[in-house]
């Protein structure tokens, strides 16, 4: 279940903040190697500003994904 929730705030956070209405893309990659599994995610959307910290943010999806 935790690996749900962290799947739907990588595809709600760029939908809301980062990619114009109908257009951009997201990708998501599940690659498994040996015993390991690595979560590849990428957008195209705006990006992070220059001075953001992902450290100091304190919102859900920041939070999940430095537990993670």
């Amino acid at each position: 279940m935790l690996v749900s929730l962290l799947v739907a705030e990588l595809l709600m956070n760029p939908s809301k903040h980062a990619l114009t209405p109908g257009a951009g893309s997201i990708t998501i990659a599940l690659d498994h190697e040996d015993s390991s599994y690595q979560l590849k995610f990428a957008d195209n959307g705006r990006g992070l500003p220059d001075d953001f910290d992902p450290s100091a943010n304190a919102g859900l999806g920041c939070g999940s994904c430095r537990a993670w």
